[in-house]
């Protein structure tokens, strides 16, 4: 018998190992700044119920008001001054029925004695539990489960009070949906009855229940809470039942405080009865309990009623102990820290190969439970156990489990193994309660948990790994015993075991306490504070201040009470009143009621309610990659994750009439989109939820105003800006390594290669032939997203892989492009496979590639060689037809002219040569191909893309390229006219081939005559727009009266786009820059060039004389078509590292708190993979978060991420709309706005930030005056007239508050902006900064707000100061001493690149305050279109205020 099977049969006793004293293991929990509050049970007599509560020192006086309160909750009975003890359970009877409820008496049935559920366990107790329920107010009832308390004892009452002829009208609570509509199915199967009639539910907007005849109704705990605090009584309901007490969340508890608040003030008559299979009974009853006075002193609890339940089961409980002279990992193990170690995976591995020794299987393998904290240890063991399975050949069946699968996924737990395997389910929590898997016989509990708590001084929600408490770890021992035997094996020492808590922390104490703060102040029973601190387990002080500051930032809440700033309270806004109605979070509601004021309703309510379920996104655990490009898909180019679930569940809605009719289509779509369907249908009912709540409640009916946002970018950007809106000051930043990019070093690190489609991976073998291996690279990336991509290798280790240019979408679901462009996938000119390689290094896909020995692979190389050399295969000839006739012009020292052939826009327009030669050529090509050839009907099965045919349009015979098959309905083919540039859609019987081979000789002999064009450094401007649009108007102006005859220099050619450094339109003597005509008449912008532009510009610079033309750059790596070795044929495999993309982007913070964090993005995320699009521009970014999660490491992961658009002064435009109170920073001479601190404002008597941890300090880099902060201050009285209006029925005329935003919004972001050096403010994070007697104050005269944190406002208005008409001379000094350096710099490094002399000087920018590596960035730098604008306007700043000599400035 071997050793696991006598430990089977529990022949091996417990060994413990010398010095494992289990009294020396420290408790590990977890560790907040502020100690977590908890009770203290001590003589009645003298204290009643005694509450202990740490907190803030500067809370002192708070602190100790607070504990009394706690402690004289249970002395606040209305029993207290009772006569006689003999009273004390006597309670108020039921009344009779009325004359219509005795008619529904006299057809009631009660339950036949032979039914099966009279054979539950409760059926016992019947008469005990009736009888208790009479004689009490408040009855605990604690039963295992499956003994019948959910179905059972509502109906024991209902049938006593029809017995009775006594009014009955019971409601009970159900933590989750699904529950409540399932058990109140089950109750009328028992007893014959139609569903709704006596009993019915009510969940969310689902409803089958009359109120004329319901007696039962089962609910939501939101349900009841809704209920309650709406009538502010219990009076409704004769008995009110809370299912699963012991699942302690917030509205459970604030459920059972305002019960036995309301129960003892006007509700004696109503019973409550709470039920609970694994409930602190003793908690309870004590708390429900009565304590009566002098002269009794006498503190009596509810009454128990306990159910028992007999198992016929053994669970059999091993621990970490049991396993020492096992499992040698199982010594190994540490309990130091909160985490699973390597021995501690290699423990459960060990064991779960050990079951099979272990003679217990019978016919079938029994499955094994693994209870693992999180989905990263879910990944990591199954990695490891996958692993094993291979090398050691185990049948197992691996299948993970956590909230994030699918159903169908999910189903799989259910599933039967296969004969001789074994399944095991790698679990997080999930499946202590929620699933229930018949077929497992071993549990491994590691008894970690992972904890939602909130971090005591930010508000930021905090993912906390803890020791699980007992009470959790015994739910998940109950996973087993249930129809078999089991065993259960705790990875922990028993003595370890033994310190944990009996219960979880419930969530009033560790959770934001936001929703009920807000039910509190509705319900009006005095401060949250006052309130709270009766709870069952009070929350700290602290929590509770912390959540006021919340509220007031979220603006639920105002500063002050009565006019008075209260850090412990504030008065409820009208906005706080709609948050209190609605089941979500308050900065979800307030999404919700921002689209209600920005009019656009339905998305705010899609978002808003997307982001409170689970999501609606499925990520399979083998296919995250194919789920993150459809989530792309979703997001349509929007960069939002919030976005992405408008496009889904819109698509969702128009089809849901067909999904009705035809189920396996629904689940067809669902699989193809990766959506989750049950998380989609409960979104449709949260979705009408929350609008009939609205309607009902505030008349507020979906986009009902006259303003409608027409342009679709308008719209998108409206939706961008609520989000940031609702989640302030949850906003971050590009981080400081991306703060600009060095345009040389990137070119250098890709070998050159277009940094826009190119990624690199390193770890190459130097020893191996790499052309051997090129298609084996290609491989690694799927072509289904990608595109066919192009490997190329370099002296070095590193493989550079590049991606065609393509990110446009082709599996968009529908049509329908509400907020982007063409479907385009990702922002920008970067390629989706850059994309999508990034992201597969994130979710660690393995880049592995079969190698051959070294010799062995230089041998096949040579062998090839060798082969392709005896079949003379030759390189293909290029005809002249695949060269551009630009190609023949080498001179780089001339100007060419040009005529526009084709406009699209001032950044794609194509073009011909023009001068005699060139005319010539296009004359004899134009007869040839309309006189003299003849042409052949071309089979349409036989074209090929890219391949040259003759075509016909508008009755001419042309040249044309094939670009693209025919798609979808249209059967049209799309070509490219490649001497004139226009792009045709053509049908079959217009495409020809040349029918003489010597005349088709001689039409490709002819080059290409058009080229693609573009004008450098200007773009399309915003013009009163939210997007960048080129004039309708420009065409006529730029074709007719510039472009017909125009000359210029080539600034570069990049990918076969000739980029003009300007054109010069000639007008008899008169000579017009196109360029500045653009920009003096608005109709364009400056903007920078991409790297590869600037890096052919440079190259041409250093040619004197001649510079090749090349349309398109050749590799110089020869192209040979060799097929890589198998893995069969290999003799190693070889994993690469990366790939990496020097655009990638890291984030940073920007409030107090945030500003030192590490900070990712989850990596579900849209934004998961961030590249920078336009690293050439200097002004900062923004990034909004929905949810911000702090760990234990001190590091931040962003949630729901919205990448705001790329508008130059973003960061301040925002954070001066939406921050609660904003103070701009002035220089020190007070002649500029140079920045600002946001946040929640401070004490006017003091000057302490109210909330400092979310203090934002803002430095300017575009330039705002007093104009800008004119227009921010009307938006902020907009908002302030919605969000706390005068009227409390809301704001008066909507519609014309959202009309005024639409255009104040418009005109903030598109228009022009100046751009200026970032000049940081000294002392960051104080308020108060500026004399009284310098501000100007926002208000009319006569208004009674006469300081900047006076009045009732949310958004206080920004007060303006008097500036001063001189700069000191000292700040003159300063900017003449940057301007100085920067001129000194630029001349100095010119006059080097020339001589290739080396520069002294350190290579910082003083101005923008960059530092660069090497002289060509430097000067690159220089040539910035928003440097340039920074020091023009920094000299003009110079030349006003300086009062030295001129000369001093005269050369700046």
């Amino acid at each position: 018998m071997s050793i696991w099977q006598q430990f089977a049969k529990g022949n091996i006793e417990k060994k413990i190992l010398p010095g494992s004293d289990l009294h020396n293991y420290s408790r590990h929990e977890y560790n907040s700044n502020l100690p977590q509050s908890s009770h203290s049970y001590v003589d009645y007599n003298e204290y009643g119920r005694c509450y202990v509560n740490a907190g803030l020192n500067e809370y002192d006086k708070e602190n100790e008001e607070y504990n009394e309160l706690s402690k004289k909750a249970l002395l606040d009975s209305n029993m207290s001054s009772v006569d006689s003890v003999s009273n004390i359970n006597s309670v108020a009877d039921l009344k009779d029925l009325d004359i219509d409820e005795i008619k529904l008496f006299e057809h009631y049935k009660f339950k036949d004695p032979s039914n099966k559920s009279n054979d539950l366990e409760i059926a016992a107790f019947k008469d005990k539990i009736i009888k208790t329920i009479n004689c009490n107010s408040t009855v605990v009832i604690s039963g295992a489960t499956g003994c019948g308390k959910s179905t059972q004892v509502p109906q024991f009452i209902l049938d006593d009070c029809m017995s009775k002829k006594k009014y009955c009208n019971i409601i009970v609570t159900q933590p989750r949906r699904i529950a409540a509509i399932s058990v109140s199915k089950q109750v009328n199967r028992e007893r014959g009855w139609k569903d709704g009639l006596l009993v019915g539910y009510q969940v969310g907007r689902k409803k089958d229940f009359d109120p004329t005849t319901t007696k039962i109704l089962y609910c939501t705990t939101g349900i009841l809470l809704l209920k309650i605090i709406k009538a502010k009584s219990l009076a409704e309901f004769s008995h009110i039942i809370l299912d699963e007490v012991h699942e302690r969340t917030l509205e459970m508890d604030f459920l059972l405080l305002i019960i036995k608040k309301l129960q003892r003030k006007n509700c004696q008559s109503t019973r409550v009865i709470l039920m609970s299979a694994t409930a602190d009974a003793l908690k309870l009853q004590d708390y429900f309990g009565d304590y009566y006075g002098h002269p009794y002193n006498r503190h009596v609890t509810a009454p128990l009623v306990k159910i028992e339940k007999s198992s016929n089961y053994t669970i059999l409980i091993h621990y970490l102990d049991d396993l020492y002279g096992l499992i040698p990992a199982a010594r190994r193990m540490e309990f130091d820290k909160l985490q699973i170690d390597e021995a501690g995976y290699m423990t459960a591995v060990q064991l779960v190969k050990a079951f099979d020794e272990m003679k217990v299987d019978d016919d079938a393998k029994k499955s094994v439970l693994i209870f693992l904290p999180g989905i990263y240890e879910i990944e990591e063991m199954h990695r490891r156990m996958e692993d094993l399975m291979v090398s050691e050949n185990h049948n197992w069946i691996l299948i993970p489990l956590h909230s994030s699968i699918t159903n169908e996924e999910q189903s799989r737990v259910f599933s039967q193994a296969p004969s001789n395997y074994r399944k095991i389910i790698l679990s997080t929590n999930i499946a202590e309660s929620s699933i229930t898997v018949p077929d497992v016989y071993f549990v491994i509990d590691f008894c970690l948990v992972k904890q939602l708590k909130n971090e005591m001084r930010s508000n930021y929600s905090m993912l906390i790994m803890n020791w699980a408490s007992k009470s959790n770890c015994n739910q998940r021992a109950g996973r087993v015993g249930r129809v078999a035997d089991g065993r259960v094996y705790r990875l922990i020492p028993q003595m370890k075991f033994s310190e944990f808590e009996d219960h979880e922390l419930p969530e009033m104490s560790r959770c934001s306490l936001s929703r009920i703060v807000l039910m509190s102040k509705i319900l009006d029973m005095g401060t949250p504070k006052q309130l709270l601190a009766s709870a069952l387990d009070p929350p700290d002080l602290t929590n509770i201040v912390l959540t006021v500051r919340t509220l007031k930032q979220v603006g639920a809440l105002l500063s002050t009470v009565n006019g008075v700033i209260s850090s412990m309270d504030g008065d409820i806004t009208y906005m706080g009143k709609v948050m209190a109605q609605l089941p979500l979070d308050p900065p979800m509601s307030k999404l919700i009621y921002f689209g209600y004021i920005f009019n656009i309703l339905n998305e705010a309510i899609i978002m808003a309610c997307g982001l409170s379920i689970k999501s609606i996104f499925s990520q399979p655990f083998n296919r995250r990659l194919d789920a993150y490009t459809q989530k792309l898909t979703w997001a349509n180019y929007s960069c939002s994750d919030p976005i992405a679930y408008i496009g889904a569940y819109q698509c969702w809605l128009e089809s849901k009439p067909e999904f009705d009719r035809n189920r396996h289509s629904e689940n067809s779509w669902a699989s193809k989109n990766y959506i989750q369907l049950s998380a989609m249908r409960e979104l449709h009912d949260l979705v009408d939820d929350v609008s009939n709540r609205l309607n009902r409640n505030f008349g507020i009916v979906p986009n009902s105003g006259k303003m409608k946002w027409i342009r679709t970018e308008e719209k998108a950007m409206a939706c961008k800006v609520i989000l940031a809106g609702a989640f302030y000051p949850n906003y971050f930043i590009r981080g400081t390594t991306n703060a600009y990019m060095d345009e040389h070093e990137v070119l250098k690190t890709l070998n050159e290669h277009d940094p826009y489609r190119t990624v690199y991976l390193t770890g190459f073998p130097n020893d191996q032939p790499k052309e051997l291996y090129k298609e084996a690279i290609e491989s690694l990336f799927p072509q289904k997203f990608v595109g066919k991509p192009t490997a190329y290798f370099s002296t070095s280790n590193k493989v550079y892989v590049e991606f065609p240019m393509s990110n446009i979408s082709n599996r968009t679901p529908n049509n329908d492009n509400q907020y982007g462009e063409r479907n385009q996938l990702v922002p920008g000119n970067i390629s989706y496979g850059v994309y999508v390689a990034i992201k597969m290094r994130t979710l660690n896909f393995n880049f592995k590639i079969p190698l051959l020995k070294p010799n062995d692979a230089k041998k096949k190389i040579e062998l090839i060689t060798q082969q392709l050399a005896a079949q003379e295969i030759t390189q293909k000839e290029v005809l002249p037809i695949e060269h551009c006739i630009l190609e023949e012009i080498e001179s780089n020292n001339r100007a060419i002219i040009i005529t526009v052939t084709y406009f699209e826009s001032v950044d794609c327009f194509w073009a011909q040569l023009t001068d005699e030669k060139n005319n010539n050529i296009l004359i004899k090509l134009w007869n040839f191909v309309n006189k003299e050839i003849s042409l052949i009907q071309t089979d349409s099965n036989n074209l090929k893309i890219s391949d040259i045919y003759i075509v016909t349009y508008q009755e001419e015979k042309y040249r044309g390229k094939l670009m693209e098959f025919p798609c979808g309905s249209k059967k049209k083919y799309k070509f490219l006219l490649i001497d004139f540039g226009e792009v045709v859609q053509l049908c079959s019987e217009n495409i020809f081939n040349i029918k003489d081979e010597d005349a088709k000789k001689e039409v490709f002999s002819f080059p290409t005559l058009a080229f693609q064009c573009k004008i450098a450094k200007i773009r399309a401007p915003f013009n009163g727009h939210l997007k960048a649009y080129w004039s309708k108007d420009i065409k006529a102006v730029v074709v007719d009266k510039l472009l017909k005859k125009a000359k210029g220099a080539i600034y570069s050619i990049v990918d076969g786009v000739v980029s003009f450094e300007d054109l010069i339109f000639i007008d008899g003597d008169e000579n017009i820059s196109i360029s500045e005509y653009l920009i003096q008449n608005k109709l364009a912008t400056r903007t920078e060039e991409s790297f590869a532009s600037k890096i052919d510009h440079e190259k041409r610079l250093k040619f004197i004389g001649c510079v090749n033309n090349e349309m398109h750059q050749k590799s110089n790596v020869p192209c040979l078509n060799i097929k890589s070795p198998t893995e069969d044929e290999s003799f190693t495999i070889h994993n690469l590292k990366g790939p990496v993309s020097p655009l990638e982007m890291s984030v940073k913070g920007i409030s107090r708190n945030s500003t030192s964090k590490i900070i990712k993005i989850e990596c579900q995320s849209v934004n998961s993979v961030l590249l920078d699009s336009e690293p050439n521009d200097y002004h900062e970014r923004l990034f909004v978060a929905g949810n911000v999660c702090l760990n234990e490491n001190d590091k931040l992961t962003l949630w729901d991420t919205t990448m705001m658009p790329n508008i130059p002064g973003m960061p301040a435009i925002i954070c001066m709309m939406f921050s609660p109170c904003v103070e701009v920073r002035y220089n020190s001479s007070f002649t500029k706005m140079i920045g600002a601190i946001c946040g929640l404002g401070y004490n006017p008597e003091t000057c302490r930030p109210l909330f400092e941890e979310n203090d934002i300090e803002i430095t300017f880099d575009t330039v705002i005056d007093l104009n800008f902060v004119n227009k921010i201050n009307v938006i902020r009285m907009l908002l302030n007239r919605c969000v706390n209006p005068e009227d409390e029925e809301g704001p008066g005329d909507i519609f014309e508050i959202q009309h005024n935003l639409q255009m104040c919004l418009i005109e903030i972001f598109s228009q022009p902006t100046k751009f200026k050096g970032p000049e940081p403010y000294v002392r960051k994070y104080m308020w108060s900064e500026i004399g009284k007697s310098r501000l100007q104050s926002p208000y009319q005269e006569n208004s009674p707000v006469n300081h900047p944190m006076a009045g009732s406002d949310v958004y206080k208005l920004l007060w303006a100061t008097i500036l001063s008409p001189k700069m000191s001379a000292t700040e003159c000094r300063d900017l003449m001493f940057k301007l100085s350096k920067i001129k000194r710099l630029e001349q100095c490094l010119n006059f080097n690149n020339y001589t290739s002399a080396q520069c002294s000087e350190e290579l910082r920018c003083p101005l923008c305050d960059l530092v660069f590596t090497n002289t060509p960035s430097m000067l690159m730098h220089f040539d910035n279109y928003q440097h340039i604008e920074r020091y023009k306007l920094a000299r003009e700043e110079l030349q006003l205020h300086y009062t030295g000599p001129f000369r001093d400035i005269k050369n700046l």
